[in-house]
């Protein structure tokens, strides 16, 4: 985060200004005379707070002095409200965020726990341009041939069944992602010329997508394995098993046939795809996990190569399943975007509030799609 050249004085002033800020439904004066002139019938006061989408108690002590103010008397239900009111917004004083030091502000999160101030706070800070984020993560170049790559496995993840009155992406329960990602190590007071010579280890992790019961407990964990892909034994399952590698030339042949035996003679039916070529926005990995254990990593000082070992599998090992459970949903929601402008990756993830549906126990395990999305990308790929 850094603090941009230009400060606002009266934040307050900028929210008033903002066409898209969100206040909590007050009534008009209007509104309230309509609710006291009449006569109250059975469950009118249930069906005014619905209409109106307020709670039913402010229907019913409008109504209360309505039926308190003697007859001959003007009924006033108005409110006292003027102008602006309201508890007034959390201000955040600026130069506080440059005392952060800078492996605690390297999220949202991160820096509203330093601050002591709410996530929201510090997003609206965001969002008027007060604060501004530093990212390097630069989207491959895609050529036409990486386009419909994308669009055919996107494709590939859909239900055929019912196709295309049924357009969901599969559940994705019997696939299983597996990436490799450098962890730099840096050193206090030291100078690096190259990046060379940071000391830095690679990780190899697999990862597969998390089940829970109809209560919300966890029956499959989905992390499989750090450093080794047997870390952790797999459960024997029935089903095939899809292992979701990258195009790089050092993984495994899809048609290897020392894999293809050593999977047969497991017992299982396993079988490696690749995901297609510049598209590590089709891996969950890339998406969201190693992101997260990035960011838990930097907030460690770490000395040695042993330290580093033991922050990335502590975060691995900390990272919730629930937040593994989400990433999957974004995979979804990229691969709807994906076909959506029709195989680039310049696009947007659509916002889902997946806490919120999953507090009201609401989350839902696939993505739909428009059909007529779908007969677009059937008839780019001819």
């Amino acid at each position: 985060m850094a603090l941009q050249q230009t400060q606002c004085e009266n934040l307050n002033e900028m929210e008033q200004e903002s066409p898209g800020w969100k206040k909590y439904t007050m009534l008009s004066n209007i509104d309230r005379w309509k609710i006291s002139n009449g006569k109250l019938r059975r469950m009118d006061i249930i069906e005014v707070s619905n209409i109106k989408s307020i709670p039913a108690q402010t229907v019913r002590r409008i109504w209360a002095i309505h039926k308190n103010t003697p007859s001959r008397k003007r009924v006033d239900v108005s409110h006292n409200k003027t102008g602006n009111v309201g508890r007034k917004r959390v201000q955040v004083e600026l130069p506080k965020i440059l005392e952060v030091p800078l492996q605690q502000r390297t999220t949202l999160r991160s820096l509203s726990y330093a601050l002591k101030v709410c996530r929201t706070s510090l997003h609206r800070l965001l969002k008027h341009g007060l604060i501004r984020r530093h990212s390097n993560a630069i989207k491959p170049l895609l050529k036409d041939d990486n386009k419909r790559a994308q669009l055919e496995f996107c494709i590939s993840m859909i239900y055929q069944s019912n196709f295309p009155n049924d357009s969901r992406f599969i559940f994705m329960y019997n696939y299983v992602h597996i990436d490799e990602k450098w962890f730099y190590m840096t050193k206090k007071k030291e100078t690096y010329y190259r990046k060379t010579f940071i000391a830095k280890v690679m990780f190899f992790v697999s990862m597969a997508r998390p089940r829970f019961d109809s209560d919300g407990n966890e029956t499959f964990s989905e992390k499989i394995g750090v450093f080794s892909f047997v870390t952790q034994q797999m459960a024997q399952r029935r089903k095939v098993i899809f292992i979701q590698q990258n195009n790089a030339r050092t993984h495994v042949n899809p048609n290897d046939a020392y894999f293809q035996l050593a999977a047969s003679q497991s017992g299982l039916d396993i079988h490696l795809v690749c995901q297609p070529p510049n598209s590590p926005n089709l891996n969950i990995l890339d998406i969201g996990f190693f992101n997260a254990i990035q960011s838990l990593q930097h907030k460690v000082s770490l000395r040695s190569v042993e330290k580093l070992v033991d922050a990335v599998i502590k975060a691995l090992n900390n990272y919730p399943s629930e937040k593994m459970n989400h990433v999957w949903l974004t995979l979804q929601l990229s691969m709807l975007e994906i076909m959506r402008i029709g195989g680039s990756n310049r696009y947007r993830i659509p916002y889902m509030n997946k806490l919120l549906l999953e507090r009201e126990g609401n989350l839902p395990t696939q993505i739909s799609c428009d059909p007529q999305i779908i007969s677009i990308v059937m008839e780019l790929l001819g």
